[in-house]
């Protein structure tokens, strides 16, 4: 009904920080939540378990879905967890090698929308990451940022955008 009224799928006491649907299976929901991890749905939503196998920190603050591979995710999470990948649909995670990546609280993160290849990350208080090999390696890419307390990314197209905890949107 276009969101006039709204049910109940997910019970939790923890914060619901990011959603994301698998676009070919859409029976397929993810859920990031701030200290129990990540849960998954297979059916719309009706129930759901936590596929938590390999994250080494459950305060997941966002989650991405490969736009070419849905079955590959990235979980961003708090200090000390990083990002964390997984290619079989969050069954297993393996934690980032690179040393950024796998340290960092990561607030948001991001598949370039016309080059899967591209991944970028928002982190608490380094700024953006940004990824050309599908996260196997990290660069931090700060030119121009007068605040690297980064908290919001959009990538569209060729546009790449950065909200900060206090000084504004750059790009």
């Amino acid at each position: 009904d276009g969101g006039e009224n709204w049910n109940k799928l997910l019970s939790t006491s923890n914060s619901v920080r990011s959603i994301v649907v698998n676009p070919i299976r859409t029976g397929v929901v993810y859920a990031a939540t701030f200290g129990a991890g990540v849960y998954k749905s297979v059916n719309g939503g009706k129930n759901w378990s936590t596929i938590n196998q390999g994250l080494s920190n459950s305060n997941v603050r966002d989650i991405a879905m490969d736009p070419a591979k849905p079955e590959t995710l990235f979980a961003a999470t708090s200090t000390g967890g990083g990002i964390h990948e997984s290619l079989n649909g969050g069954l297993t995670w393996t934690q980032s090698s690179d040393p950024d990546a796998r340290t960092l609280a990561i607030e948001k993160i991001r598949f370039d929308t016309l080059d899967p290849n591209r991944v970028y990350a928002a982190t608490f208080d380094a700024g953006v990451l940004r990824s050309a090999d599908r996260g196997v390696t990290w660069a931090r890419i700060n030119r121009g940022l007068t605040n690297f307390r980064t908290s919001s990314l959009a990538i569209v197209d060729t546009l790449s955008y950065v909200g900060t905890d206090g000084t504004g949107v750059f790009y």
